[in-house]
């Protein structure tokens, strides 16, 4: 390959894994009428594990009527997060593997479930109300005042996950191996490098000195960014400020705490082929 050629490489994820891309379609579905498919080009050559975990979760059906929990814009920049179970419009129900000794939390049944006799934890589903609005009375005052509601948002993942040491489910970190421009895709990591569940990021700026080196991205929007960006234009009331963790010696990137969408941006289906 020429001086040139590997040049492109370096700068062109899609371009150098070009043969062995594959192809994921988010079905939008908004309060505001943003309808329509998203579509991704994934990368398994170079995010292997990242790409087989987010496939498995569209393939469980994690992802089906879930919600952008986080509709953020700071300094000219945006990103979008979902891929939180705790967003889903019907009842959620999971069980926490990591909060108690197997043998004695729960029964899990030959299929993968688990038996009808254990606890679980359960959403109480729609959280946005019939309406389509966290609380629809208080939406001009963009504060709902709802702790119940707002503390759920950004906190669920698959079966066993937790966002701290305690996760049963780890994610080893496949970091720089894509530039995280507009159009990227991330999945979302806390504290730990390996601590990255359901939730994923879209990046709709560059966010590179933000997330670059830190973040797994594994894909870019090969089309429906304009879609995207309807999204982002989203009414927004107060949520907790928005973190982007890193491992080096350089302080995180906090943003304002204005990005908790007040209209559900929902996500009816991923589609991963």
């Amino acid at each position: 390959m020429t001086a040139a050629g590997i040049a492109l490489s370096l700068r062109n994820p899609s371009a150098a894994s070009a043969a062995n891309t594959v192809t994921a379609t988010m079905s939008l579905n908004t309060f505001e009428g943003v309808k329509g498919d998203v579509v991704f080009e994934l990368y398994p050559d170079l995010a292997p594990k990242t790409v087989a975990a987010f496939k498995k979760y569209a393939d469980d059906g994690l992802y089906d009527k879930t919600a952008f929990f986080r509709v953020a814009k700071f300094a000219g920049k945006g990103v979008l997060m979902g891929g939180d179970p705790w967003t889903k419009e019907e009842q959620y129900c999971y069980v926490d593997e990591s909060s108690c000794a197997t043998k004695f939390c729960y029964e899990k049944k030959a299929d993968g479930g688990y038996s009808d006799q254990i606890a679980k934890t359960c959403t109480a589903g729609n959280w946005y109300g019939p309406d389509g609005f966290v609380t629809s009375s208080q939406r001009a005052s963009r504060d709902d005042n709802g702790k119940a509601i707002r503390d759920k948002f950004g906190k669920g993942g698959p079966p066993g996950w937790r966002k701290d040491g305690l996760s049963k489910v780890k994610l080893e970190p496949e970091f720089g191996k894509v530039p995280i421009e507009r159009g990227v895709i991330s999945m979302r990591r806390f504290g730990n490098p390996d601590s990255a569940g359901s939730q994923f990021i879209i990046s709709l700026s560059d966010m590179k000195d933000e997330m670059e080196g830190n973040h797994a991205a594994f894909g870019k929007v090969t089309q429906g960014l304009d879609l995207l960006d309807k999204v982002l234009e989203a009414d927004t009331f107060k949520s907790e400020p928005l973190r982007f963790p890193r491992d080096d010696k350089k302080m995180a990137t906090v943003w304002p705490a204005y990005n908790l969408p007040t209209t559900r941006q929902g996500i009816d289906k991923i589609v991963v082929q």
